[in-house]
């Protein structure tokens, strides 16, 4: 029996779903799990490419093939078909640049309070939503993210001659490595004090 796997991701926890090739119609107006078929795609993860196909009936009752994907979007998180989210890593770096410009267009003039203020309101969000799911594991994709704050620094006049270091230091601006290395420590901290969730430690479990 052909199966269509929809793949949803939440923080580190991958779950598959597997609905039938011609699933109970009943059944599903009882859940109300109503799949367009034009809009569903399958997404392969693994090394080695998938030769199955998969097949689902469309409002007509006619069977048809699912498309392939390498990358979908979950919860704000583009998953790619090798789990280095790639994409997401660029995406992220490139909104986040998009928005620079935008503050840079915006305003005149830009001292370090105000940068400050714009710049974790408004651009760090983007590099950091999530990344306890999809840090990048590669040292270029993480330089990637850390240009973006790199480029962010330059934009106070006063500064944009100074050594990234000494930037960071006269904004009071960690590097994005070190937030996100402290961020980590922070939920072990939570995880192993049992600060979370009961009910989210029970379902780990």
């Amino acid at each position: 029996m052909h199966c269509a796997i929809f793949v949803h991701i939440y923080l580190n926890i991958i779950t598959l779903i597997r609905l039938p090739d011609k699933p109970n119609k009943k059944a599903l107006e009882l859940w109300q799990l109503k799949f367009i078929q034009s809009k569903c795609k399958v997404l392969h993860i693994g090394r080695t490419p998938s030769q199955h196909q998969y097949y689902m009936h469309d409002s007509n009752g006619i069977r048809q093939q699912l498309e392939k994907s390498t990358a979908e979007k979950d919860l704000g998180v583009w998953v790619d078909d090798q789990l280095t989210f790639t994409t997401h890593t660029s995406k992220s770096a490139a909104k986040a640049n998009c928005l620079l410009g935008l503050i840079r267009r915006t305003f005149k003039h830009l001292d370090k309070e105000n940068l400050t203020l714009l710049y974790k309101a408004i651009v760090r969000p983007h590099i950091e939503y999530a990344n306890s799911v999809w840090w990048p594991l590669t040292k270029g994709l993480r330089n990637e993210l850390e240009k973006v704050q790199h480029r962010a620094t330059k934009m106070v006049p006063e500064l944009k001659d100074l050594p990234y270091e000494e930037r960071l230091h006269q904004l009071k601006l960690p590097t994005i490595a070190f937030r996100h290395l402290r961020g980590d420590m922070i939920n072990v901290y939570k995880y192993a004090s049992e600060i979370y969730s009961h009910h989210l430690l029970n379902f780990q479990r």
